[in-house]
């Protein structure tokens, strides 16, 4: 007896052991084909990598930030005009971002980017601020056209939004992911069907499902709200930083919301194995549609009688 009951603790040991690195694979699986799709659908889709960018930084808070932007770059060292004629040129450079032709030229922009990311030779985001040369002026002449400063032009007319190296080369990896992508998927599909096979009682199946896909969710929820202020970090300022963490928050959106929907169906599944350990109500509820289903033949055929 005691060896039947040692030898009964090991294998109970040894299917713990298994159903542990079963979770952790299919949870790493998991999140790997989750982040391979996002980049897949946001990354290399540079279409809808484009409109991304591009509603990012027309948002209104983007908008107010390259203004005041391109606002302090030109005013930088000349107090006194500084004081009469930034406020007006923000305001009109703000509205000026929203144009069709603003948003054309970022479109321009980000795929050019997109192309550079994905290839492995990540550029960065520039505005060139001389499209503003003429508004600039036109403000400076309308209410200070006595005021003593030079509009810039050429390689100062430049405003550097996101650097070169706070871009991801994820040609490579990228690349491979998108390669393993169906495997993933079918490594992750197979798990599940041979633990529904192999694990003793549905309940447990159930409750490791959940927990795979909770798990995946929190681990990568937690990588994507770091994210934002990492990539902030790289900012040169405040106006550069409000602009990126836009940038972020567009491009992280729906992978956010995804995440949350499976944490939410993890929740389920987990309670769900739980309720079902404790009762198995499903066959209760099958025996009760059978029942009423049946009910009526057997009171037809003793009418029929």
């Amino acid at each position: 007896m005691a060896k039947t009951s040692k030898q009964t603790e090991k294998m109970a040991k040894k299917l713990n052991w298994k159903r542990y690195l079963l979770v952790t694979l299919a949870t790493v699986l998991l999140m790997t084909a989750s982040l391979t799709v996002w980049i897949r659908n946001n990354v290399y889709n540079s279409e809808r990598f484009s409109n991304t960018v591009v509603t990012a930084i027309t948002s209104e808070s983007s908008r107010s930030a390259i203004a005041s932007e391109v606002t302090d770059k030109v005013f930088a060292g000349r107090p006194i005009a500084g004081r009469v004629l930034t406020s007006p040129t923000q305001s009109l450079i703000e509205s000026l971002l929203n144009n069709d032709r603003f948003q054309g030229i970022l479109t321009t922009v980000a795929t050019k980017v997109n192309q550079r990311i994905t290839k492995g030779n990540p550029q960065p985001i520039v505005i060139d601020i001389s499209s503003f040369t003429n508004v600039i002026t036109t403000v400076k002449q309308v209410i200070a056209p006595d005021a003593d400063f030079t509009v810039p032009t050429g390689d100062a007319a430049k405003i550097t939004l996101l650097k070169a190296d706070a871009l991801p080369d994820i040609h490579r990896a990228g690349q491979f992911l998108l390669v393993l992508l169906p495997a993933t998927l079918l490594a992750l599909a197979a798990i599940a069907v041979a633990g529904w096979f192999t694990v003793g009682r549905k309940a447990t199946w159930f409750k490791l499902a959940g927990s795979v896909m909770l798990i995946s969710s929190v681990v990568l929820l937690a990588f994507n709200f770091s994210g934002g202020p990492l990539l902030a970090s790289f900012a040169q300022d405040s106006n550069q930083s409000i602009v990126l963490q836009n940038i972020y928050n567009a491009f992280t959106a729906n992978f956010e919301h995804f995440q949350y929907l499976l944490g939410g169906f993890g929740i389920v599944l987990v309670a769900f194995g739980y309720s079902l350990e404790r009762r198995n109500w499903p066959a209760d509820v099958l025996a009760s549609i059978k029942r009423a289903i049946n009910k009526p033949r057997s009171s037809t055929a003793v009418k029929a009688k």
